[in-house]
């Protein structure tokens, strides 16, 4: 049996959906940071996740979840860049199509991440069989977006390495 690495609290929450495909369902952003310890899970807000179009579906046809439109960043001209996610009728869950990283957009002007991409920057939960973004990844995408949390989150996670 592997060694679990997480906490497992919020990829408990995410397995219970019973969505069609775990194994491509990648835990981002604070709820990753929580499961990895670098914030306590009582910090995370809603729960975010990246996924492919077959579990999207199923969120929306089946469990009835609501496409909206999303905040991730600022352009340089200070314009917003938004994206849709899914989201159940609590809030408590905004999953996307694709990762994004201002960091990447401001560079290349693509800062989409598609979910077999992100896969490399994950580790997989023996457990749930779903997958957690590394630490360096959610870093990387929360540079550079012009929002204050997510300066704060890149606080915590030097913070976590000085400790280490």
């Amino acid at each position: 049996m592997s060694h679990r690495e997480f906490d497992g609290r919020l990829l408990g929450q995410i397995a219970e959906l019973g969505l069609p495909k775990n194994e491509e369902f990648i835990l981002t952003d604070s709820g990753a940071l929580a499961e990895w310890g670098v914030i306590p899970v009582e910090e995370v807000g809603d729960i975010d996740g990246v996924t492919t179009p077959e579990n999207i579906e199923y969120m929306r046809e089946v469990l009835g979840w609501k496409a909206v439109e999303r905040v991730v960043g600022y352009k340089s001209d200070g314009r917003r860049v938004r994206v849709i996610a899914t989201t159940d009728p609590e809030g408590k869950f905004d999953v996307y199509p694709h990762g994004f990283s201002m960091y990447d957009h401001h560079r290349t002007g693509n800062g989409r991440i598609q979910p077999a991409d992100l896969i490399e920057f994950s580790e997989r939960d023996p457990v749930t069989g779903l997958w957690v973004a590394r630490i360096d990844y959610v870093e990387r995408a929360k540079r550079e977006t012009g929002r204050a949390k997510d300066e704060l989150r890149r606080l915590a996670i030097k913070t976590y390495f000085k400790k280490q």
